[in-house]
């Protein structure tokens, strides 16, 4: 069965602030039903050092709880559908990171 958990606001850690989502977050893995779970990161797309460094706060969260975390940037690339697929398809959990809304349409 597939879950969908939708959040909006929340802290994930990025240095100098506290985990404040660390509870969703663990509930997140739980609701997954697996031991690993395989996580996507899709962050907006924005600056790629942006991108690297959210990444790099997800990845650090999410690795805390046994899970292996993996990136999709999606700004200046044209993935085939297949490849989006296969990724998409792959995880357990589907992670896509919030950020600035009038950056995003600029893409």
């Amino acid at each position: 069965m597939v879950k969908i958990v939708a959040i909006g606001g929340g802290e994930t850690g990025r240095p100098g602030t506290n985990h404040k989502t660390k509870a969703i977050d663990e509930e997140i893995v739980r609701l997954s039903g697996k031991n690993n779970p395989n996580v996507l990161f899709i962050p907006p797309p924005s600056d790629p050092l942006d991108q690297e460094e959210y990444f790099g706060v997800i990845k650090k969260v999410f690795k805390r709880f046994g899970c292996d975390v993996s990136p999709l940037y999606l700004n200046n690339s044209e993935p085939k559908f297949e490849e989006l697929e296969e990724v998409i398809l792959g995880s357990d959990i589907i992670y896509v990171g919030g950020g600035n809304t009038f950056e995003m349409l600029t893409y």
